[in-house]
């Protein structure tokens, strides 16, 4: 389970930082198409040209809000995948794909502090069985 909240986290905030960045560039190409390009003369004429060209930037950062949206939502569902299957079924994974195993084996399980984290519970384990005896022995 902590593996899966780290992985969540991890991947949440890149996906976030994608997001903005995609957002970003979406209202600077607005901006940029209204400010360099005549297409958008009509839009001055109609309302004032601050107010045009705020609501194309807000536009096109939506625009760009959402398809990121869409991207990065299948990257997501397939690191959700994999990790799944790493978890629940790592043989087929294993089998399937070795080298791709073995990396995300070595990511998850020790890099990410897996093992550090059960070495830590074994040491307290084993601190509150030595507490345990000398309670008996007094």
């Amino acid at each position: 389970l902590p593996l899966l909240i780290t992985n969540d986290g991890l991947v949440g905030t890149v996906i976030l930082m994608g997001q903005l960045i995609m957002a970003a560039g979406g209202g600077y190409i607005s901006y940029y198409l209204f400010e360099y390009k005549d297409w958008a003369d009509g839009l001055v004429a109609a309302t004032s040209k601050t107010d045009a060209e705020s609501n194309l930037i807000m536009m096109g950062a939506a625009i760009g809000w959402g398809v990121s949206g869409i991207l990065f939502g299948l990257v997501t569902a397939g690191n959700k995948a994999v990790l799944i299957l790493w978890k629940e079924k790592s043989e087929y994974l294993k089998d399937s794909h070795p080298t791709f195993y073995e990396e995300l084996d070595y990511i998850w399980t020790k890099s990410m502090g897996r093992v550090k984290a059960m070495a830590e519970l074994d040491k307290e384990a084993e601190a509150g069985a030595e507490e345990g005896k000398e309670g008996e022995e007094a």
